[in-house]
């Protein structure tokens, strides 16, 4: 069995940028949260959880093609938020702003893609963030926290998803990739 996720890979700058804002947050000694390692920093497109080796390459079929649908496009960093919300946070996430609704159709053709190999559809709307922390338990007063930090508006290109497999350790997770998708560019270069 593999741990298996699917996401849109970041930049190296976008992964410099967020490890200066997760030291930032780690500084504000906010209780209990497990902040993430920038080198795993990523937007999940679809979560498989527990997949039999075998299925592996239907995932890989399933997903073929999604390189030529999907363009490279610039999003941007909307601000700070808290799944479910800032009151009882379980998540702390960067949202995005530009490019969601390529996101989006991202998330869809890959649940639709999926779906015809026997994989179950996520339910819930998708919401395209980067988690920065999870929380062992809610706090109450995580406004107080993040009132503190500046998250500027920050650039960055969706240039590849990515199947990757992740491996639980008490020192975190560690993601391996299995196949990467480039997307490619438009003709007119947007």
């Amino acid at each position: 069995m593999k741990r298996i996720f699917i996401a849109v890979d970041v930049e190296d700058e976008l992964k410099h940028y967020l490890e200066k804002l997760i030291d930032e947050i780690g500084g504000l000694n906010i209780p209990s949260i497990r902040l993430v390692k920038p080198e795993n920093i990523h937007i999940t497109l679809k979560f498989l959880g527990e997949v039999e080796d075998d299925r592996v390459d239907d995932i890989i079929e399933a997903l073929t093609g999604i390189d030529k649908r999907f363009n490279r496009k610039v999003s941007k960093i909307l601000g700070i938020g808290a799944f479910p919300n800032m009151r009882r946070p379980h998540v702390l996430w960067l949202g995005i702003d530009d490019g969601k609704e390529q996101f989006s159709k991202m998330a869809d053709f890959i649940n639709n893609s999926l779906s015809i190999y026997g994989f179950t559809k996520n339910s819930r709307p998708f919401s395209p963030h980067l988690t920065l922390g999870r929380f062992k338990k809610p706090i109450s007063n995580l406004n107080s926290y993040v009132g503190k930090l500046n998250v500027p508006d920050v650039e960055f290109g969706i240039n590849r998803i990515t199947i990757y497999e992740s491996k639980l350790f008490q020192t975190g997770p560690v993601y391996t990739a299995i196949k990467h998708f480039t997307l490619t560019r438009r003709k007119n270069g947007k």
